[in-house]
């Protein structure tokens, strides 16, 4: 949001504030409202001079306060203490130091000293002593610190409140980087169908992509070309346009478990094309040899080419099946009738 100032200059300044409440949930920990003044005029803009916060605990700010009487004051890179725990678990689970449990890492957040403060608090705080406190995400230091602006209530009404943060000049560079689509994955699994449609029909079968991935943007490298190496792997499940049906009967089991091992994919569905996953013609092969292991039958490459799917698959073994059982009766009966 500060860099949408510098992209839409009507935008004149921004404030960020964290989410009061009692309670200790999502809501409180991670939310934020965010004012967009457009081509406003205030009386006056405050900009506090800042203190480092950092180490700083209640007990610390309250004695300053009382102490100096700062008209106003920011106080910033205050440990937040309603994300202090889940900081430090994300540091822990991405520390070379392994956790193999939940109980371990629960231990290891015990033994880690907190000095976070309660953002609860400090608004009460702020309140008993005739000041009002801006909240915001600290411009500078770790993670879930925050910056913690008092001004006096008689100022703050005569002006805009300013955090470090919010003072800041920032040029984006890669918007899309700033937030999320929600409906992307909806979008892909819609377009991938209809670009798959329109190469088949024009390019012949060995021109076809194997797999196909929507980006808001291609990487590129500093100078300026396609950077291959940060381009993502291809995600055939994801990038699927039928829904999710799973195998019931015991063939269809047995080949999902096939496909699975040979394409490398967690869950399959019983209409999920093999081709559409990612399967080519060396897979193929391997699937075969593994339905010959496990059914004691032998199917044509073709038959996998016309019959892609794990429903249509299981249909013609279980009709190869039927045909093997016909053939060995007959077999018995000719036998005991020449017998």
């Amino acid at each position: 949001f500060v860099a949408l100032k510098e992209k839409h200059p009507e935008i004149t300044h921004v404030q960020i504030r964290l989410q009061r409440g009692r309670e200790n949930n999502e809501l409180t920990k991670y939310r934020y409202s965010v004012l967009l003044h457009i081509e406003a005029q205030p009386a006056t803009v405050i900009e506090p001079p800042v203190e480092k916060g950092a180490g700083m605990n209640y007990e610390d700010i309250e004695a300053y306060l009382k102490q100096k009487q700062p008209p106003a004051i920011c106080f910033s890179g205050v440990v937040n203490g309603r994300v202090e725990n889940d900081v430090l678990g994300v540091e822990l689970l991405s520390a070379t130091e392994e956790i193999k449990n939940v109980q371990q890492l629960r231990q290891k957040l015990q033994e880690k000293e907190v000095n976070g403060i309660d953002p609860e608090k400090l608004h009460e705080l702020s309140e008993s002593l005739g000041y009002s406190l801006e909240l915001c995400w600290a411009a500078q230091g770790g993670a879930g610190c925050l910056d913690a602006t008092f001004v006096r209530s008689e100022l703050a009404k005569e002006g805009m409140v300013l955090t470090p943060l919010t003072q800041k000049s920032v040029i984006g560079g890669n918007w899309s980087g700033y937030g999320n689509n929600p409906l992307a994955s909806q979008t892909a699994k819609q377009l991938i169908p209809q670009l798959r449609e329109y190469l088949e029909s024009r390019l012949p079968e060995y021109m076809l992509p194997s797999g196909y991935v929507v980006l808001s943007q291609l990487p590129l490298t500093p100078n300026g070309k396609l950077d291959r190496k940060a381009l993502p792997a291809p995600d055939f499940a994801n990038s699927l346009s039928t829904e999710y049906v799973a195998p019931e009967t015991e063939t269809e089991k047995v080949l999902a478990e096939i496909w699975r091992e040979v394409l490398g994919i967690e869950q399959i569905g019983i209409h999920d094309n093999f081709f559409d996953l990612g399967g080519h013609s060396l897979m193929a092969t391997q699937v075969l040899s593994r339905v010959r292991l496990a059914f004691g039958i032998d199917i044509p490459l073709t038959t996998l080419f016309e019959s892609s799917t794990i429903a249509k698959l299981a249909e013609n073994l279980v009709e190869e099946q039927l045909e093997q059982v016909d053939s060995n009766i007959l077999e018995q009966i000719l036998a005991e009738v020449d017998g």
